[in-house]
């Protein structure tokens, strides 16, 4: 493959991972808003349906991030091997951390789920 044919194809595969990115946040988003309008209305059977959702559909997004993002990562070594001077750089940072930081977000919003179906009373 030609150089530019590398660069194109990193990017696109970066701009697949944006764009999960965006769904990642509203699947989060949803299930917040959904935890504080109506959580402690709903059913135990209700509640487990929404938990099973959010917990299959979170994860299942962020390995389709990560899988875009390794993939943008092998074409920039690629693309490296070429032109060592090239600009675009895929962090190695970013591979780590995001995951991490987007399974903290989930934790934390099944924590905030709890918080509204179990309310400390004084």
């Amino acid at each position: 493959m030609t150089e530019y044919e590398l660069g194109d194809l990193m990017i696109s595969a970066l701009n697949g991972a944006t764009a999960v990115i965006g769904l990642i946040f509203t699947i989060i988003s949803g299930y917040l808003i959904v935890a504080w309008t109506v959580g402690e209305k709903l059913t135990r059977a209700q509640v487990t349906m929404i938990n099973l959702l959010f917990l299959s559909i979170a994860p299942m997004s962020i390995w389709g991030w990560l899988g875009r993002y390794l993939v943008a990562w092998d074409l920039q070594n690629r693309l490296l091997e070429l032109n060592p001077q090239t600009a675009a750089r895929v962090s190695m940072y970013v591979i780590t951390g995001f995951p991490i930081i987007i399974s903290m977000l989930i934790i934390g919003s099944m924590k905030f789920m709890w918080d509204i179906r179990h309310p400390k009373t004084e």
